[in-house]
């Protein structure tokens, strides 16, 4: 409770050499296939010299195995003390997703940084004080929309008349509205539905 961006407490993931990871249960969010998903949260770094925070995530089948190619992560945060916004995506859900597993993370640089080889007698440089606080994550299916002509003709001679078809998509069945002006070439408004 020292540190929250919104409500009253976070969360705070300490390093003491070696890296932390804080990693939701495997079958806490269910999700539908074919969607598109958002994962954010805030993050604040604290006292870190070398290591770095990440918010990650993946799918996972109803076995309780990770779905390959679903893994994605942000890139190393360090935020100096102040909160940063961090989001990731996974888009288009392959039918054998059935959860989303969120992990929390504070790596050091042997971790995140390809570019370090580590050889014989070598000492590598981590982080013994210090940590991350993440607050605010958060799983959002982003409804989809798509816009297309007629036949995907780019260009219409006159008298033809274009036919516009938009699709508006969420599979939570939340109640969706789309506005939908069509304007010329000088900006002028020619058509508007809803």
């Amino acid at each position: 409770d020292k540190a929250a961006f919104s409500g009253h407490t976070s969360v705070y993931l300490p390093v003491g050499g070696g890296s932390t990871s804080l990693r939701l249960g495997a079958t806490v969010i269910p999700i539908f296939p074919d969607a598109d998903l958002l994962i954010s949260a805030k993050v604040r770094t604290d006292k870190l010299r070398v290591a770095r925070a990440v918010l990650a995530a993946h799918l996972i089948d109803q076995a309780g195995a990770i779905v390959e190619g679903t893994e994605v992560r942000t890139e190393p945060i360090h935020s100096h003390g102040e909160r940063s916004a961090v989001k990731i995506r996974i888009m288009h859900t392959p039918p054998a997703g059935a959860y989303i597993q969120i992990e929390l993370l504070v790596l050091q640089p042997a971790e995140f940084n390809e570019d370090l080889i580590v050889g014989h007698h070598r000492v590598q440089e981590q982080d013994l004080t210090g940590g991350a606080w993440f607050d605010d994550v958060g799983v959002f299916q982003i409804p989809r929309l798509s816009i297309s002509l007629t036949d995907n003709i780019p260009v219409l001679i006159s008298p033809a008349q274009p036919e516009l078809i938009a699709t508006i998509r969420d599979l939570a069945g939340e109640r969706l509205t789309a506005t939908v002006e069509i304007r010329d070439d000088h900006g002028e408004l020619i058509d508007r539905f809803e």
